[in-house]
Parts: structure tokens; sequence; C-alpha cells
């Protein structure tokens, strides 16, 4: 199941790129997206587990959002638990498996897009500030 995810991921970014034109910068912050990974360096040797994985789309509550940018979600396990993250986001979910870990992930990431939407600008300062500009042009929702 995760494997063909990245391959449509990979896929995805391939069409995407066709599209955008070479200079073409649509964040002045950085999100913090994947770079191409050869695929020989894509999977640990331990798991069958990406550690580093792009995020085309996020889902909650029968609600798709496409992201602008890729996230990076980095994938791992500690123990029983696995654990995806995003550390620009400031993001982590969990799960008892990878794509249940995802899954929380896009919990989290859909519900910190409605938080900062609503928060007025002028009630945040710092890292908040930095989080809502982030997020403000992160997802767009699918109709």
């Amino acid at each position: 199941m995760i494997t063909s995810s990245i391959w449509e991921s990979y896929e995805e970014i391939k069409r995407r790129q066709q599209d955008i034109c070479e200079d073409f910068r649509m964040f002045r912050l950085p999100i913090g997206t994947v770079v191409d990974i050869p695929p020989e360096k894509r999977f640990r040797q331990d798991h069958e587990i990406p550690e580093v994985a792009p995020l085309w789309a996020v889902h909650s509550e029968g609600k798709l959002f496409r992201v602008s940018q890729p996230i990076r979600v980095r994938v791992f396990r500690d123990g029983d638990l696995f654990f995806a993250e995003n550390e620009t986001l400031l993001v982590c979910g969990t799960g008892d498996s990878a794509w249940e870990a995802v899954e929380d992930l896009e919990l989290h990431i859909i519900h910190f897009y409605n938080y900062y939407k609503e928060l007025p600008s002028d009630r945040v300062m710092g890292e908040a500030k930095r989080l809502k500009a982030i997020y403000r042009d992160l997802l767009v929702e699918e109709q």
C-alpha cells in the first residue's frame, strides 16, 4: 500500500513540475519539502516504510485538501508505535502502523490549519505568526 502511494507521489511530482515555469516560487517561507529520493535509497534496510516522503493531499471527515507545496513527512518506528512528523509545521501523528501515523498527522495538519485560519493576525506573534503564514497558503479545499 505505501509503496504504491510513493510511486503515485513521484508521478504526481513529475506531472506537476511540467506545468510550472522554472523560476516560479509559491512560498517565501520554507515548508520543508522532500527532494527526489533515488529509488535505491527510498527504504530503510530494517523497515518497509520510507524515512521521508511527500504528502500531496490531506484527508479528513470526507474532505480532501490539496497542498500547494508537498509536505515533507518523516515516518519512523519506535518500539511498537509508528510516528509521522513534519518539523516545519510542528506536527506529529502516531499509530500502530505507518499508515495510521500518517492519517493521524493529516488530522493534526487540518486542525491547525483551521485554528490558524480563524485566529486574528493581531493576536499572534513569534512562532504562531510564522505558522499562521504557512498554514494560510498551504491547503486548498477540494469541492
